[in-house]
Parts: C-alpha cells; sequence; structure tokens
C-alpha cells in the first residue's frame, strides 16, 4: 500500500510541472503555450558552455517544481522578489544542484516602464530562479543538503510542506535536518 501512495502522490507532483518546449530565435509562440511551459532554445552550449543551458534549464524547471513563478511571470516579474526566509527557497537550489552547483544572487540594474507610463531605474535581482533574490544563508542550506545523505528522502517526506510558500527556513530546518545559521533579513517584496 506504502508503495501505491508514494505513486499517487509522484503522479500528482509530475502533473503539475510544465511541459518544455524548445523556441526558434524567429516566429511567434502562441501566449498560451508560452504561459504553460518552459521555454528553451533550439542551440544548446559546446566546449564548456553547456553548463551554463544545463544550469538555465534545470533552474527553470527547479523554480516551477518549487511553486516559483515561471513562463511569462517567471521570477516574480520585471521587478522581482525576495525569497530569503522561504523553504521552498533551499529546495529550489537543492535541485539546481542536482544538475550544477547552485551560486549566489545577483542584482542588476534596469530600466522599467511603470504603469504611468514612466521610466524608472531600479535594482532587480538576477538568481537561477530568474529575478528571485535569496540570501548567502538558503544557498549554504542548499550546499549542506547536497553533501548530505539522505536529503532526498528528507524532501520527498515533507515536499508539500517545503514548497508552501508559507513555510519558513526555520520551520524546514528540522524536517530537513540542519541546523540554525544567521539568516538575512528579506530586502524586497517577499515572493508570493
Amino acid at each position: 500500500m506504502r508503495s501505491n501512495q508514494w505513486w499517487r502522490r509522484s503522479r500528482k507532483a509530475r502533473e503539475r510541472l510544465p511541459g518544455i518546449v524548445q523556441r526558434a530565435p524567429t516566429g511567434v509562440l502562441d501566449p498560451a503555450v508560452a504561459d504553460k511551459s518552459i521555454l528553451t532554445t533550439t542551440s544548446w552550449g559546446r566546449n564548456g558552455a553547456e553548463r551554463g543551458s544545463r544550469r538555465a534549464l534545470a533552474a527553470q524547471m527547479a523554480a516551477a517544481a518549487s511553486g516559483f513563478p515561471w513562463g511569462t511571470q517567471r521570477g516574480g516579474g520585471p521587478q522581482g522578489c525576495d525569497a530569503r526566509g522561504q523553504a521552498r527557497t533551499v529546495v529550489a537550489l537543492w535541485l539546481i544542484g542536482q544538475v550544477e552547483r547552485p551560486v549566489a544572487a545577483t542584482s542588476t540594474r534596469t530600466s522599467i516602464r511603470t504603469g504611468d507610463g514612466k521610466q524608472k531605474v531600479m535594482e532587480v535581482p538576477r538568481s537561477d530562479l530568474g529575478s528571485v533574490d535569496y540570501g548567502s544563508s538558503e544557498l549554504a542550506y542548499a550546499n549542506q543538503l547536497l553533501e548530505q545523505s539522505g536529503a532526498r528522502e528528507r524532501i520527498w517526506a515533507n515536499w508539500t510542506v517545503l514548497t508552501a510558500p508559507t513555510t519558513t527556513v526555520d520551520q524546514a530546518l528540522p524536517l530537513l535536518e540542519l541546523d540554525r545559521a544567521a539568516a538575512e533579513t528579506p530586502k524586497g517584496s517577499p515572493c508570493e
């Protein structure tokens, strides 16, 4: 019976994931397809650049699997969002780490058009998760999980709780069997 429960839960989790669609650099893509799919190019890096291609695809799938926005709303929109203190951030970074080591988030200055049509220059987070900002503690927890045997089983056993937007890192630490470290205070609008 236990095996059947795992299969049903696994199947439901897979059904929520987006499809992956290769997109040529020219032409028009149906918005309905773009909103329900992870888009990747038809080219793949070579001679060392394949790591970037792998990382980008893994990161988009990790974001979607962990409940972060993806598709046209990927990464919290043009202003970005802050996922510090959210357990799903650790899970997403751990998922990326199954393919390539996760890296620290950065930010870039960009100009966006506001609702009243004016241009505004702002700092926008850039990370493997799109315009989702996270701190060094989330990255450190993910790296600790990557080094631990049994992390996969603990994450899967607590998947629903760990990927809920309301679950904090502090609430997740006992489930993940991690010790508390210093956390950073969120700097921007929280990811929903």
